[in-house]
């Protein structure tokens, strides 16, 4: 899967992620892979262990601390760190879709 295929998966899910991240069951909060559909999700995964993306990574470590209830992420408030990410969003979104 080229990067502009798995990005036009994935930035949706994304999207629909974010807008749901303050529901948190216990220390889960779902991910962008929650909303990918089943027929897709080992083509994504397959391609999240074998890019090295640093906004992907950074994605990661978001959820991760929503998911605990961190109140920042390597000292930038959660509420920023968020923002940066959605601005990351859509320059891929201007870039690549």
């Amino acid at each position: 899967m080229n990067k502009a295929k798995f990005y036009s998966i994935y930035i949706p899910a994304l999207e629909k992620a974010l807008l749901n991240d303050n529901n948190r069951e216990a220390f889960y909060v779902a991910p962008p892979e929650d909303y990918i559909s089943n027929d897709l999700i080992s083509d994504i995964d397959n391609y999240l262990e074998t890019c090295n993306d640093s906004f992907l990574t950074r994605v990661a470590y978001y959820f991760d601390a929503v998911s605990h209830g961190f109140p920042d992420i390597n000292g930038l408030n959660i509420d920023t760190y968020k923002k940066d990410l959605l601005l990351k969003i859509n320059e891929i979104k201007k870039e690549i879709l």
